[in-house]
């Protein structure tokens, strides 16, 4: 049945791209069975896939599978490839855009995209699906009712001891993207700070996933010993009246 709204068929097979419109899709943040028809049926029949990583997408839609022409949309190309997106757009040609895991826009390129094409009165649709961000907040056991998104954590230590203290202080669970190698001195970190309680979800849905909770003093002593830590790493983090 066609969707009253958007004219967007809800089966996947059912899926048709409006001529001119820009969809904006999630893709799994690990096991690819979390993709939902309607959005592989987006991917495969629109006539441009802009892609994050075009090997990453690649292994997911191969050119086989699809319709349209797939082109990387990036932070190094991102400013040259608007003008060009937006006059295929106002030819009437569909476009898709995909991250290389999870959400767009979430702490990934394409804000400005989405700008560019309201400003032109070009339609944007989302494709709603995976979000490390959400899917870490499902499991954490934290309050979710007042939560913040905080990106990815600052390389250096003065803007990461920042980050600790503004998350103490603004009274809500906060949610940070966090390299796995770094997440051993970011949870020393936190323990000294106000020892706050913490979430830790690596390679999420993969073969290897791991979740993790308790304050991060616990935390930080229950992976301090181990030879290596690899993976995506989501951190939870809850504010100081949580304790």
């Amino acid at each position: 049945m066609a969707d009253p709204v958007h004219g967007v068929g809800g089966p996947g097979t059912d899926f048709h791209p409006e001529p001119g419109c820009l969809y904006i899709a999630a893709t799994p943040i690990g096991n690819l069975g979390d993709i939902s028809p309607r959005i592989m049926a987006a991917m495969q029949q629109v006539d441009l896939l802009l892609c994050e990583d075009t090997r990453t997408t690649g292994r997911l839609v191969p050119s086989n599978d699809r319709a349209g022409q797939m082109m990387s949309y990036h932070d190094h190309n991102e400013m040259a490839r608007i003008p060009q997106i937006m006059r295929m757009l106002k030819e009437g040609k569909s476009a898709c855009l995909v991250s290389d895991a999870g959400t767009p826009l979430i702490s990934d390129p394409g804000y400005r995209i989405v700008r560019a094409a309201r400003q032109e009165g070009i339609k944007v649709i989302p494709l709603p699906g995976p979000s490390a961000m959400i899917t870490a907040l499902s499991v954490s056991g934290l309050p979710t009712d007042r939560f913040c998104f905080a990106g990815f954590v600052p390389r250096k230590k003065g803007a990461r001891a920042r980050l600790w203290q503004e998350i103490q202080e603004h009274g809500a669970t906060t949610v940070v993207y966090i390299p796995a190698r770094s997440l051993i001195r970011a949870l020393h970190e936190l323990a000294d700070t106000n020892d706050p309680e913490v979430c830790v979800m690596r390679e999420a849905t993969k073969m290897h996933e791991e979740y993790l909770f308790g304050h991060a003093s616990r935390v930080y002593e229950q992976l301090d010993s181990r030879d290596s830590l690899k993976g995506e790493v989501t951190l939870v983090i809850g504010a100081a009246q949580q304790k």
